[in-house]
């Protein structure tokens, strides 16, 4: 290698080595001004010191450590952190910084009153000051994060006006996380949360999550919100476009992918009364036109207990009725079948100690794509009322025999065929409510389930007219016998499911359009508790 290659390459690394010099000390001005300006800001109320503070040009972050607050009108508390690591957008041209994100290490914060740790917190975004500001400013236009999590969170402490109450919470993870466009969460998780009141009460959550959901529509709900007021139907195209946003996003389920509950657990020793449930879940949606059509859904063991000392009434009459817990556990599948263009819903509903309802019901021939127009306007239009009732300040005024002339319009028109049925099998419920009114009224319980047989068949027959099946006084007589029989009520459609059809319906021509059967059917010999 010549001397000038190797002058030249000094030079070259010379330079290169006083540009990185340079950006990093520029890096690390930039760094200090952002961080000085925030701990610096009048609003915060308080004083904030740190032990040191470390950049680091090639990754981009800077770490604080050793960071103490204190509120000079609260000499008693103090809050301290390990470390904050920020994670920093620079630009060399204009030798500027933004935060994107930080995440927090160690936090403690004490008082006379209480205290509160956090093992982490996260937060990630663009420019998470210049966010502050829109906040602060109310100029924010959507929703500004892709990651908000907090891990490890615990508090304990007295209420001020209660000295003698203690209050005790505890949160594993709660985190949220979006999509980079921040136009959908893909993840909304709480993990593990607990708050004790003692005898006031306590509050359990196992697991709470979301995974799937669409945020894009509150854009367009904050844009119609901050609308100009002074101009005359200024906001009238912002209020439609948010309204067709929200509609087709309810119709869509908000786009969630799957939703669970698990291990709630809700106690009021003083009131006696206590709601918990192992899992309330939603999953395998099937979304055929931007329409859900299919999926599943879960209730297990949701308990009510100590509903009887709600009020006196409620304690004489459950307690007449051997009462103590309300519990219910249901399954629904609705599946799509492309191949038909149909829907099928099979539902199992059971209240423990009381009675089991056993669905299905078909409908066949749907034009999905047909269904979600009617669908997205008739939603698009509610939205629209609901926006200008809420301007307005009074409810609009509706006639109830238009509104079901509406929904009869709204759904029908996209499918060919109907075809339901639903079985009834009591584990309870008429032996418990002939007791309680044998209790009230001093009549024999033989006496009132004879009566209540003949009123049912007295009351039902009427209203279904010449479309009354002819085994009708025999199901309602088995079915309220002291050996219940279960019943099973078929409905399905005769003609193809038109507006026409529909809207032609009296109580005279109803047999015309659906063919009804009733039936009794063997015991499943299955209480729900068991």
């Amino acid at each position: 290698m010549g001397r000038t290659a190797i002058l030249t390459t000094a030079v070259v690394g010379a330079a290169a080595i006083g540009g990185y010099f340079f950006l990093a000390n520029s890096f690390e001005a930039q760094v200090q001004a952002q961080v000085d300006s925030i701990i610096s800001n009048p609003d915060l109320d308080v004083d904030v010191t740190y032990d040191s503070l470390k950049t680091d040009l090639f990754s981009g972050t800077a770490m604080i450590e050793g960071i103490k607050v204190i509120n000079p009108e609260r000499p008693d508390s103090e809050a301290t952190v390990k470390s904050v690591n920020l994670d920093i957008g620079f630009n060399p041209i204009a030798g500027s910084a933004t935060v994107d994100g930080f995440r927090i290490e160690g936090l403690d914060f004490s008082e006379k009153d209480g205290s509160f740790s956090l093992e982490s917190g996260e937060v990630r975004g663009a420019d998470l000051p210049a966010v502050m500001t829109a906040f602060q400013e109310e100029t924010l236009q959507d929703w500004p994060f892709t990651l908000v999590e907090v891990q490890g969170a615990k508090m304990e402490g007295t209420p001020a006006n209660n000295p003698s109450q203690k209050v005790m919470m505890s949160l594993n993870t709660a985190r949220m996380a979006t999509n980079g466009d921040l136009t959908r969460v893909n993840e909304f998780l709480i993990d593990d949360f607990v708050l004790n009141a003692a005898n006031n009460g306590s509050f359990t959550l196992g697991r709470y999550e979301v995974t799937g959901f669409d945020i894009g529509w509150i854009k367009d709900l904050i844009a119609m919100n901050r609308a100009p007021e002074d101009e005359e139907g200024s906001g009238d195209a912002l209020e439609m476009a948010a309204a067709a946003s929200l509609a087709k996003a309810s119709l869509n389920y908000m786009g969630i992918d799957s939703f669970k509950i698990e291990d709630f657990k809700f106690d009021m020793p003083m009131q006696g009364m206590a709601m918990s449930f192992k899992e309330i879940s939603v999953k395998d949606l099937v979304r055929p036109a931007d329409l859900v059509l299919g999926g599943t859904m879960k209730i297990d063991a949701f308990e009510l207990k100590g509903m009887q000392n709600t009020s006196p009434q409620a304690m004489q009459i459950l307690t007449l009725a051997d009462l103590d817990t309300i519990r219910i556990d249901m399954d629904t599948s609705t599946r799509f079948e492309k191949a038909t263009d149909a829907v099928t819903t099979v539902t199992t509903l059971a209240l423990d100690k009381l009675i089991k309802l056993q669905s299905e019901g078909t409908i066949g021939g749907i034009d999905a794509a047909r269904m979600s127009e009617k669908l997205l306007a008739y939603q698009t239009e509610q939205m629209l009322e609901a926006f200008r009732a809420a301007d307005a300040e009074t409810p609009p005024q509706q006639d109830p025999f238009a509104q079901v002339l509406e929904a009869l319009s709204v759904y029908t028109g996209y499918y060919d065929s109907v075809d339901l049925t639903l079985g009834l099998e009591d584990q309870g419920l008429i032996s418990r409510s002939l007791k309680v009114y044998s209790a009230l009224s001093g009549m024999p319980e033989d006496q009132l389930r004879e009566q209540f047989t003949m009123m049912a068949i007295a009351q039902t027959a009427p209203a279904l007219g010449e479309g009354a099946p002819e085994n009708l006084a025999d199901v309602i007589q088995a079915y309220m016998a002291p050996q219940s029989q279960p019943m099973r009520i078929s409905m399905r459609s005769l003609v193809p499911m038109t507006e026409e059809a529909l809207n032609g319906i009296t109580p005279q021509t109803w047999q015309d359009v659906f063919g009804l059967k009733l039936e009794t059917v063997a015991s499943t010999g299955t209480p729900a508790s068991n």
